[in-house]
């Protein structure tokens, strides 16, 4: 973690992946389902990283879908990978969910899963009755409801909470619960000591030191989005840099850009997955090796005009993430031009030009297989325009676009890697 490991200092929730038993093993997981497997916390094939912020709210059933979207974006830019919320819609018995609860439960679910994101659901929100029998009967209630939802983890605290999760785990056996007795995962009260060989959690109070060994869940509150901005800054960032406008025309220069590529190093910029996947070279960004990573700024950039040329082998795909957050799916929380050599000719959401699976373009503006194209990009507020080898392929009102409407106004600029050879050169960036 870095920077998060050294500047975290609020009341926070620990996650330490670790052993469980309590979880049948009779089950073939799907992607981004959770389970334990050899005493690791699994989220589908990889392990689970929770660097989350609680938002009570978030499926609340008064909550709408773009806000729903605001708040799962608001803990990515910050460098969150993950969201804890609360479940809502018990009757006063107990014995029921809501359908508005439910479903509000689902989209939130849908929204965090879509990005990418991990999750964990409060099954007892503050203002629930401390009752036992009314928790037990709420337990059995929400297991029943829940049971096949397996990309969410679940907390369970307050009084007799080994009898609860035994409630709970009788009528979904396979999902993954966190508590303070009898849990999957251990939850562990300020001065308590840790559970040997199984998951702990840590909450509230002081914290053992961060080594690397535990994810954070942090409480509600603009605190903790202070703190995780703070703490999740990578190195760069911290750096003093200097554009080498060298490369720009004395034309541009009176214009106000700068060159974000020195042509020759890459300072001023960050690797998603370390070092090696892009490589500086001859004037040009090459990617060499890697698949899924990005190549961000070292900046976040709101109102601009960003000019490049790329160009890419037959068959290629890349693309140009803008607003990006620092954390989890770049193309869902911020926007990803896309750049293709597929050969089609139909404007597609994913295809060339396109706003990846939300706007297609105007037109497509293809050349052959590389070749050198140039791309012009620009935001300003709610308004992005864009042009492919001088044809404008985009023109969107962000605010009337109901899926971009929720997206970031201001974040990083990356260049994507999607396993294909592709090189970029000439970029330049003038803020608005």
């Amino acid at each position: 973690m870095g920077a998060l490991q050294r500047g975290l200092s609020s009341a926070v929730v620990f996650l330490v992946l670790g052993a469980s038993t309590a979880i049948a093993e009779d089950r073939v997981y799907k992607d981004r389902e959770y389970h334990v497997q050899e005493g690791a916390l699994k989220w589908g094939k990889q392990d689970a990283q929770f660097t989350a912020i609680h938002v009570p709210d978030l499926a609340h059933p008064d909550t709408s879908a773009p806000d729903v979207a605001r708040k799962l974006n608001a803990i990515a830019k910050v460098g969150g990978q993950a969201v804890a919320y609360d479940l809502h819609g018990f009757n006063d018995k107990g014995s029921e969910i809501s359908e508005t609860g439910l479903q509000a439960f689902r989209d939130a679910r849908h929204q965090h899963d879509w990005r990418r994101m991990n999750a964990m659901c409060r099954i007892f929100a503050d203002g629930t009755p401390d009752d036992f029998r009314w928790r037990k009967r709420a337990a059995k209630t929400a297991a029943k409801a829940l049971r096949d939802e397996l990309k969410v983890v679940y907390w369970i605290d307050g009084p007799q909470t080994d009898e609860l999760i035994a409630v709970f785990h009788k009528h979904a056996p396979h999902l993954v619960v966190a508590s303070y007795d009898g849990g999957d995962v251990n939850l562990v009260r300020p001065g308590e000591s840790v559970e040997e060989g199984m998951s702990n959690i840590f909450t509230g109070g002081s914290q053992p030191a961060l080594d690397g060994s535990v994810d954070v869940v942090l409480p509600a509150g603009s605190v903790s989005y202070e703190t995780l901005e703070a703490a999740s800054a990578e190195p760069v960032e911290l750096e003093p840099w200097e554009p080498d406008n060298s490369m720009l025309s004395e034309k541009e220069r009176a214009e106000g850009f700068i060159a974000l590529f020195d042509g020759k190093t890459l300072n001023g910029w960050h690797p998603k997955d370390g070092a090696g996947v892009f490589v500086a070279e001859d004037g040009m960004i090459t990617r060499i090796g890697g698949k899924w990573s990005q190549l961000r700024t070292r900046d976040r950039y709101d109102n601009f005009v960003l000019r490049l040329e790329w160009r890419m082998e037959d068959g290629g795909n890349s693309g140009v993430f803008i607003r990006g957050p620092r954390a989890a799916r770049y193309s869902k929380i911020g926007m990803e031009f896309q750049l293709m050599n597929d050969g089609k000719t139909e404007p597609s959401k994913t295809g060339l030009g396109g706003i990846y699976e939300a706007q297609e373009p105007l037109t497509v503006a293809r050349k052959p297989p590389m070749e050198w194209n140039t791309v012009e990009i620009k935001c300003d507020g709610p308004h992005l325009v864009a042009w492919l080898n001088g044809v404008k392929v985009q023109d969107i009102d962000l605010d009337a676009h109901e899926e971009l409407q929720s997206r970031l106004r201001d974040g990083y600029i990356a260049l994507q890697d999607h396993g294909n050879y592709v090189q970029f050169r000439n970029i330049r960036l003038k803020e608005l």
